[in-house]
């Protein structure tokens, strides 16, 4: 009976050391993730009192739902561009796209048809560009191809 204990608490630990390497590798791999500027430093205006982004095409938004914690939180005000470069966008770049065009299976049941995500990979096929995104909070990644054609706006800034 204690070999019986004995194994199962091995394995226990092992479950967990596994488990804690994970965590580690994943936020290893965000922390390293460059993102592209999709904003010119020169564009960006800093005073004692006040920030400036000489940039057209922005808006604000909220965050929805829980999909991207713990970078976003739910009600979360967000700053976006819609003046979108497709070469510009890497890695780590926050995108809002339309689920309805993009259709992706696993996003349907979304109470919305925009959806933001981080961008994960980038790959090019016969079609162009095209990202694989992945809410933060989410275990597995989008299961489509999100082309320029999809994408609504992206991220530019979290406002407090």
């Amino acid at each position: 009976m204690a070999k019986k204990k004995l194994k199962f608490l091995f394995l226990g630990i092992g479950i967990t050391i596994i488990f804690v390497l994970l965590l580690i590798i994943t936020n290893i791999e965000y922390k390293n993730i460059k993102s592209c500027h999709i904003i010119s430093d020169n564009k960006i205006l800093v005073y004692e009192k006040n920030l400036i982004i000489n940039q057209s095409n922005l808006v604000k938004g909220i965050m929805q739902g829980e999909s991207m914690i713990p970078s976003i939180f739910p009600n979360q005000k967000l700053l976006f561009t819609t003046n979108i470069n497709i070469n510009t966008l890497c890695v780590g770049d926050i995108i809002v796209f339309n689920n309805t065009l993009s259709k992706c299976k696993r996003l349907m049941k979304s109470p919305t048809d925009l959806i933001i995500h981080r961008i994960i990979e980038r790959h090019f096929d016969k079609n162009g560009i095209y990202f694989i995104t992945k809410g933060d909070n989410n275990y597995i990644n989008d299961d489509c191809k999100i082309r320029n054609k999809y994408i609504n706006s992206v991220m530019i800034g979290l406002i407090y």
